[in-house]
């Protein structure tokens, strides 16, 4: 029986060999088509797999938080005008409060809230992530601007006041005759008088 067993089992085993390895190879073959379509998967992510959408979402929402601000501020100063001509030191401080507000918002536009497509990800062209930033750039500059104009305004205000109070007659400043320059002009006619006399 053993001799049996023996001339059965090793056509048998030689047999078992190869299909071991040839379902190993198969498995082998197996995973590496499980990798490949893994990483072929990965490298074509949709942008919300990327995070893509979100980071749109916040840049959008930045964006719009920034045009609001500017159409509040359009408003404001259509209301204000005539106050800020009145009073240029109230017209200087609003701008000069609203124009760093608005270029930090352009800043951060430019750099952290801009959306950034991942590594192996194909994210769709965003053409506004540049002109957004700009004009909440450019609105920030003419803010500032507006704001130097309402400042100089404040100062040219300032310094006609001083030049108006230079012009005015000596002997009356602010409606109150000035005693030293009263009393000289009355001694100055004694004195002529005793040369006359």
């Amino acid at each position: 029986p053993d001799t049996i067993c023996k001339a059965l089992c090793s056509p048998l085993h030689s047999l078992i060999g190869p299909l071991e390895q040839l379902h190993l190879k198969n498995l082998h073959n197996q995973s590496l088509h499980l990798l490949y379509l893994s990483i072929e998967r990965i490298s074509m992510a949709s942008p919300d797999d990327c995070l893509w959408g979100s980071q749109v979402a916040t840049f959008n929402a930045v964006s719009y938080f920034s045009l609001g601000l500017t159409a509040c501020s359009a408003v404001a100063k259509l209301f204000l005008k005539a106050h800020f001509q009145a009073k240029p030191n109230h017209g200087w401080k609003y701008f000069w409060c609203l124009s760093p507000i608005k270029l930090l918002l352009g800043i951060l536009l430019f750099t952290v809230f801009r959306p950034t497509c991942s590594s192996g990800c194909k994210c769709p062209l965003y053409p506004r992530i540049n002109v957004y930033p700009t004009i909440v750039m450019m609105v920030g500059i003419l803010w500032a601007l507006r704001g130097k104009k309402y400042y100089d305004l404040d100062r040219q205000g300032v310094e006609g006041h001083v030049d108006d109070t230079a012009d005015t007659d000596p002997q009356v400043i602010d409606g109150h005759a000035n005693d030293t320059t009263a009393v000289a002009a009355v001694a100055e006619p004694k004195a002529n008088l005793s040369e006359i006399i």
